[in-house]
């Protein structure tokens, strides 16, 4: 029974060529965004593939929605593929995996693709420290306003990151003595600069302010915790190793099996060849035999007697 028109089904040639003519476009296909721009840049690449594919000998001719049906359902069907075989390899009761949820090689390069793993971006999610987002959001938003101001909790943990010159007045700050023995205890102390000439080793009062607020941050300064997005790309690695692992396995395998089966074909072709000479052996005495026979005919009543006295 004839199919209806526009019923003709795509056939695994068709797909794998749409694979190939996608992969140079997926960079603006898989774009997440969704505005108008990135639409008509869609459009167009499509409408590029259509021409590529309607170009190719051996196929049928194919709209750009056609194409592009074909080739989300496909994306949809490879991923399922490959959920079921990442469920397969994690399974523990042994066996080989089915072949209904192995891939190709075509398929498992472009499963590959990193475009086709990135997560969604968002505004909300970053790798910088608290602190540091306080301050853009205190120095580059003061004047918005469509941004909240600090709370004065956020305010106060801001400011106590910043050391305030006013906290460091002990570094200047001296021992109060009687007006009468001011002087004495002036002519009795030696001046600065002759203290860290003599011992090498910068005052307070000659060490600048941002070394000392670095010297009290070091102990202070603590690592911020992997963002979402950088856990999505360590465990994305670690199936994508997991992966290469279980295909190097897999090659592994076939390479002994294929091995093996010619081993077995050379035995099997060992022992043909032992019969055919067996074979050979055999019709050569008969032809013997039978030269014999025909040349001596009193052997053939005495080969007689002997078979008869056999019996």
């Amino acid at each position: 029974m004839a199919l209806p028109p526009g019923k003709l089904y795509f056939t695994l040639f068709e797909k794998e060529l749409i694979l190939v003519l996608v992969k140079p476009h997926l960079e603006v296909i898989e774009n997440k965004e969704t505005n108008g721009v990135t639409s008509a840049e869609k459009a167009k690449a499509f409408c590029e593939i259509t021409k590529q594919f309607n170009a190719t000998d051996g196929v049928n001719q194919r709209t750009a929605k056609q194409i592009r049906q074909c080739y989300l359902n496909l994306k949809k069907k490879l991923r399922q593929k490959s959920t079921c075989l990442r469920q397969e390899l994690r399974k523990t009761g042994g066996g080989e995996v089915a072949k209904e949820v192995e891939l190709s090689t075509l398929e498992r390069r472009f499963l590959e693709e990193p475009i086709l793993t990135l997560p969604l971006s968002t505004p909300y999610d970053s790798d910088t420290s608290q602190m540091e987002i306080l301050k853009s959001q205190d120095k580059s938003n003061a004047d918005d306003p469509f941004v909240r101001p600090l709370t004065p909790s956020q305010n106060a943990s801001a400011e106590a990151s910043e050391l305030d010159t006013s906290s460091m007045n002990f570094l200047d700050s001296s021992l109060e003595v009687p007006e009468s023995d001011y002087e004495k205890l002036v002519l009795e102390t030696p001046e600065p600069s002759s203290v860290s000439e003599a011992s090498g080793v910068k005052t307070p009062k000659q060490r600048s302010l941002r070394d000392t607020l670095m010297m009290f941050r070091k102990n202070t300064k603590k690592q911020a915790a992997p963002s979402a997005a950088a856990r999505a790309a360590a465990c994305i690695e670690a199936e994508h190793k997991q992966s290469i692992k279980y295909m190097q396995k897999e090659e592994e395998r076939k390479e002994k099996q294929a091995e093996a089966d010619r081993k077995e074909q050379e035995l099997r072709m060992d022992l043909l060849r032992e019969k055919i000479k067996l074979t050979k052996t055999k019709t050569l005495m008969h032809e013997k035999l039978l030269e014999l026979m025909n040349k001596n005919p009193s052997s053939l009543s005495f080969l007689k007697n002997v078979l008869s006295d056999d019996c």
